[in-house]
């Protein structure tokens, strides 16, 4: 099946439409399961227009319609939800500030495990393959650079 466009739907959308190099389906739910059924290509581009339609339609009511009916209070009190305040975000980027400096103070090969293990998900043995040492090595590694991490970060938030 060719991917389509993900598109967000009314929770009372019946169906589905999938197509491949030969066939266009619509596909949707009843008592008997789930059906697939093979229809023409231009009955295909009338639901897909329609579901285009009613996309253009979801969008408007999530971004306008559905604060019309809000009261004053209802949306001061949605929009606080989410907001941060400016000492949070001060705050934030402090704390990522002094992770960022107690990171550089590693060692070379702590922060390049580190990096492995975290930032390209690579799994213990990926990396003992690519650095050529042991699995066990790798984690005792990672887990004392994260532990000097801990310790520093406590440390200075004292």
């Amino acid at each position: 099946m060719n991917k389509r466009p993900i598109r967000r739907k009314f929770k009372d959308n019946p169906y589905t439409l999938l197509y491949d190099e030969n066939n266009y389906y619509i596909c949707f739910k009843n008592n008997e399961g789930y059906q697939k059924v093979i229809v023409e290509k231009c009955i295909f581009d009338l639901f897909d227009e329609n579901e285009r339609y009613e996309n253009s339609r979801y969008y408007e009511y999530s971004v306008h319609i559905e604060h019309f009916d809000l009261s004053e209070e209802e949306i001061y009190i949605k929009n606080n939800l989410y907001c941060v305040s400016m000492e949070e975000i001060i705050l934030t980027k402090i704390y990522y500030c002094e992770i960022h400096e107690l990171f550089n103070k590693l060692s070379l090969m702590h922060k390049r495990r580190v990096i492995k293990y975290f930032y390209y998900d690579m799994t213990y043995n990926e990396i003992a393959i690519d650095e050529k040492c042991s699995k066990v090595a790798i984690k005792y590694s990672i887990d004392v650079a994260l532990k000097k991490l801990k310790n520093e970060l406590e440390n200075s938030f004292r």
